[in-house]
Parts: C-alpha cells; structure tokens; sequence
C-alpha cells in the first residue's frame, strides 16, 4: 500500500495527458482525421499542441513545491526529476506542433508558405504561439546546455512561467478544437490555470505566501577540508523535522548572496540549534566560511523522505560519499539520543583518504556507545571504490535490508545498479538526490 500511494502521483501526472487526446477523439470519426496528407499534418499538429500545453501546465505545477507532492510522489526530489524530464517531453512537443502545421504548408503550397508560417504576422493568436516557443527554445537551451552558474539559470528558469502565458493565450484565441469543444477548452483553461498559479505563488509572489522559519547565526565552525558546519538558533518558532530531512536556505544581513539554495539539516531534532554542513564546492559555498554571525536566515522546509525513520526494515545499510555524510550525520545524532531499540545498522563513510573524513570521532563514538550501529570508514585510494561485494562480505549479506545511499551521482548510480542485480527491491534503494532545473 505504502509503494502504490507514493506512485500516485506519477501514475496520476501519465494519464492526465490521455484527457485532452480523448475529447479530441471523440470530436471527429478518427478516419476523417488521418484521410489525407493534410489532415494527417493537422491532426499531428493539434495532437502535439495539446500534449505540449497539458505537459507544460503539469511541469509548472510540479514546481509549485508544495508538501503535498511528497505525499504522492514519494519525495521531493522525485517530483524535480519529473518536473524536469515532463519539461523536456513538452518541450518536444510543443517544439513539433508548428512543424506539423508548417510542413502541412511545405506540401501543399510552398517553401516560403511554409517560412512565412513560422514568422511573426499581423495575426496575434498566432503570434502568442509563436513568441510562446522562441521564449521555450531559448529558456531550456540555456538552462539545460550552459555553463552558467546556478542561480543565473535559476534566473532564467523563471521566464517559463511567461512562455505559458503566451502559450495558453495562443490555444485559446486561436481557431481549433479547443475552441469547438467546450469540456476540452474547460480542461485545458483549468490545467493552464493552476499551472499559472503555481507558477506565480512559487515564482512572483512566494516571498509573501511560502512559509519561512527565521533563524539567526550563532556561529560558523570550520570543520576541516574547506568544510565549515553553519549553527542557527530560531527568533521566533522552531522548525521541526525527521533526521535526514533537507531546507531552503537564504542568508540576509550577512556579507553573502542572499540567494537560495538546499542543504541536509546535520543537526538532530531534539537540539534547539539548527545546524547545516557545507563543503567549498563552487562559488556559492566558497563564501560560507566567511558570513557573518547574526545573519538572518530564512528557512523553507523541511522536505524529503530520506529517514531511516521511513525505511521498510530496521536492517539497515547507510552509504555516506564526502559531504553526503549530511543527513547520516543528522540520523546518526538521532539514534544516539533516542536510543531506539531494534536497529541494526553498518555505515559506510566512503572518502578518497582518512583525511577528507569529517565528524570521524563523533561517528566512531556512537559506534561504541549505541548497540546495532557500526561504522565502516572506507578510503578509496587504499581499497578502491566501494562494490557491493565488499557490502556483502563485511555486512553479512543484504537480504531484508534497506539501502540509504547520499553521495557523488556517479557513486549512488553505481551502487543502485549493482544492488539490483543482487535482486535488492528497488523500494528498498534510497537515494538522496534531486535536481533543481
């Protein structure tokens, strides 16, 4: 039951384009449709365009970053990984619908008919399609081929929320099915409605309408390795959350960006200080060693379900890869203070040397102090990569078992494959990894 209700929403998002195609179905014998070249053009066209909005309105939603989602889709970083492979779909197919339509006119008529078509005129309804899909082209190229940084392509990211206006302008002035049929205009009008609320809740309007705990700096501790732990203590009310649960964060009145980025939470929720753990990684994070204490931050979550407190067995298997350590460390810190009986867990902290191991005393304390959870430090220049064969020869095997894994992409990858040709359930594989465009 657990499984099926955290595909809900997958399955849910798949047949929602089904909709649409069947009151376009239903308008017309489906023969008359596909009758001629011409027809067959047009039908593609308009078959394309409402897949295209109906994905497009679908992705904008998902965007929303609402609690919800987590419910449905399992977790948030599941929701960013449709969110962005929907994206693309729509982009494809809304890419296609004016080509349909314009090699209708290649055929029929001419080359220069067909150009014309694709060029900006004296009729709007068109044009609104027409700015709608140079807006997308330019907007996914930029944000899925460039070099920029992060929040430049953040930036960028925004301006889709415009490529939908433009768009569902253009479906509903223009002269076509949507316009003949009433309970198709009702469900595209709808579906392109809440894509547009949720793109101006989250987008325009999120700074007065998505809820944000206030914290206040109270120190900036540097661990080791260009690692420094942020501590914050709340000004108002506590945020609180499961161990191994990530935030938005932004800092204000400090002498950083005031941007927003996500990180693990490395405290555990009975401490009163909230505490995250960054490593130097890029331009952002290079500037964390030097904010200021009594900066303001502005915290949003807490989101994810990559908790052993959400696993399926108390067998557990924790696999840490450099800086992904972050929520291990939040758990493990839980269990320490908890004490919860019945949990057998072997820890994994994978670095290329004993040097690059941060917390490593902490982590070798609760090894001793906290019955069923033992660490297991590994350096890959002195072992190679971690394989599964090394997991079954110093964990006793992996049958019922839960795999929590946080770490580089290539190095999660990895491991999941390998776990499933060892016939793990693929339920029974967490990983921590999201992507945010």
């Amino acid at each position: 039951m657990r499984i099926l209700k955290d595909k809900i929403g997958l399955l849910f998002a798949i047949m929602l384009p089904i909709i649409p195609l069947t009151f376009w179905y239903a308008m017309k014998p489906i023969g008359d449709r596909f009758s001629t070249m011409a027809t067959t053009l047009t039908s593609l066209g308009q078959i394309t365009g409402l897949l295209g909005l109906t994905l497009f309105s679908i992705t904008l939603i998902l965007s929303a970053r609402l609690k919800i989602f987590e419910i449905f889709f399992g977790s948030l970083d599941k929701v960013y990984k449709i969110h962005h492979k929907f994206g693309i779909v729509s982009f494809l197919f809304l890419l296609a619908h004016p080509l349909f339509l314009a090699f209708k006119y290649l055929i029929l008529i001419s080359a220069s008919s067909a150009a014309t078509f694709l060029l900006p005129s004296s009729d709007w309804a068109k044009n609104f399609g027409i700015i709608s899909l140079y807006l997308m082209m330019i907007l996914l190229i930029i944000t899925m081929f460039s070099a920029f940084r992060y929040q430049v392509l953040k930036s960028f990211h925004k301006f889709l929320g415009l490529a939908m206006f433009f768009g569902g302008l253009h479906a509903f002035l223009i002269p076509s099915d949507i316009s003949e049929n009433q309970p198709l205009r009702i469900f595209m009008l709808s579906l392109a409605s809440l894509g547009l609320a949720a793109y101006v809740y989250r987008t325009l309007l999120g700074k007065f309408f998505v809820k944000k705990f206030t914290y206040r700096v109270i120190s900036v501790n540097n661990i080791k390795n260009d690692v420094v732990e942020i501590v914050m203590k709340p000004l108002v009310k506590k945020m609180e959350y499961l161990p191994g649960q990530f935030i938005f964060i932004s800092f204000i009145y400090g002498n950083i960006s005031s941007e927003t980025h996500p990180f693990s939470i490395s405290s555990a929720p009975h401490e009163e200080s909230l505490k995250i753990t960054i490593k130097n990684l890029g331009d952002y994070t290079s500037k964390m060693k030097t904010l200021q204490v009594g900066s303001i931050a502005k915290i949003e979550g807490p989101y994810g379900k990559f908790s052993y407190l959400n696993a399926y067995e108390k067998n557990q298997i924790w696999i840490a890869g450099g800086i992904g350590v972050t929520p291990f460390l939040n758990m493990m810190r839980n269990i320490k203070y908890n004490l919860y009986a019945g949990y057998s867990i072997d820890m994994y902290y994978c670095a290329k040397t004993a040097n690059e191991i941060v917390f490593l005393d902490e982590f070798m304390e609760a090894s001793k102090s906290v019955q069923g959870f033992k660490l297991i430090p590994y350096c890959s220049d002195e072992k190679g990569f971690l394989t599964t064969k090394n997991i079954l020869e110093l964990s006793n095997g992996v049958k019922r078992k839960d795999i929590l894994i946080c770490g580089p992409p290539f190095m999660m990858n990895s491991l999941k494959e390998q776990f499933l040709k060892l016939k793990v359930p693929k339920y029974k594989i967490h990983l921590e990894e999201f992507k945010l465009l």
